[in-house]
């Protein structure tokens, strides 16, 4: 009975996703719990094993052993995928990404991410590697929870005016992102909600875009994409060996270009979606992404496109 009260306990309050941002008062009751599960299943099998051996049946003896062995199966079987799940070949490309994607940006730069899985793998970068400790990481979907908007502040006190607009509008606003940028280099992940205004402060590179503190014109967006085509090439070329495709990975540059065509294709920069588009095509050659981008584009031959509904 305490055994199963503990596992009661560690499923009628579930561990936070954030676990590593923010302190969990009931970590001692989840290892207990753990620790449970593994009594009670040595328990079950002495309890089965015995049973066999008191019972005076043929073959009772073979069968107890079979059950030990059974059972030591499934470890060895438990044992064998995990091996296949931590696989550091099929990793290749992540860290390729990470190298990249890291090693590029200015010291003391802030990163606004919008997807929980750009942020934990930048997380698992600083933790398991020791890279770019000099950044800081702002995952906007986890704002709220526990005690991340604390810590956040701690690390930049220029960050209160982007949580206080968040919380009340559910996005930042211009003024938020171009005071944060004012103090450290900032780079975004856009979100369809944003005020058109916005756009105009983006410098699109192949792997991040750039917010700057004022609006940009043309001849200030098209080299910073160009200076870093070798970096997502690199990273294209490593995660999509075919003997070892990183799957994750492709979809992170995919989402990028995504990110990256829609804001050119808004701003009227024309010339640089084309090569954008066919990088999607080297990705995944059925990407539904390219074929809406090219049917608005060709409806007006110049100025800028409708992005509605193409970024989610």
């Amino acid at each position: 009975a305490p055994l199963l009260a503990l596992v009661a306990v560690d499923l009628a309050f579930p561990a936070s996703r954030v676990g590593v941002l923010a302190v969990d008062p009931l970590s001692p009751v989840r290892l207990l719990a753990v620790a449970a599960l593994a009594v009670a299943a040595a328990l079950g099998v002495a309890t089965v094993v015995l049973g066999l051996q008191r019972l005076r049946i043929p073959f009772a003896r073979a069968g107890a052993c079979l059950v030990v062995v059974f059972n030591l199966t499934l470890i060895l079987l438990a044992c064998e995928d995990s091996a296949y799940v931590a696989d550091r070949r099929a990793q290749h490309g992540a860290e390729v990404w990470t190298d990249e994607a890291l090693g590029a940006l200015p010291p003391r730069s802030l990163l606004l991410v919008r997807s929980e899985a750009i942020a934990w793998r930048l997380w698992a970068a600083r933790v398991v590697r020791g890279e770019r400790p000099d950044l800081v990481v702002v995952p906007l979907p986890l704002l709220e929870r526990g005690s991340v908007a604390e810590r956040l502040l701690e690390l930049e006190p220029e960050l209160g005016h982007l949580i206080r607009e968040v919380a009340i509008n559910g996005v930042p606003g211009e003024y938020a992102l171009s005071s944060l940028a004012d103090v450290r280099p900032l780079y975004v992940e856009v979100d369809p909600a944003w005020d058109a205004r916005l756009l105009d402060h983006l410098i699109p590179e192949p792997l991040w875009l750039r917010f700057a503190p004022h609006a940009l014109g043309r001849s200030d967006r098209r080299p910073a994409l160009r200076r870093g085509r070798a970096a997502f090439a690199r990273v294209l070329e490593a995660a999509s060996r075919p003997e070892h495709r990183d799957e994750a990975t492709l979809a992170v540059l995919a989402a990028r270009a995504h990110e990256q065509s829609a804001v050119l294709a808004a701003l009227g920069d024309r010339g640089e979606v084309g090569t954008i588009l066919a990088d999607l095509r080297a990705i995944d050659s059925g990407d539904p992404f390219v074929g809406q981008m090219e049917q608005r584009m060709d409806g007006r031959r110049r100025g800028r496109v409708d992005v509605d509904g193409l970024l989610q």
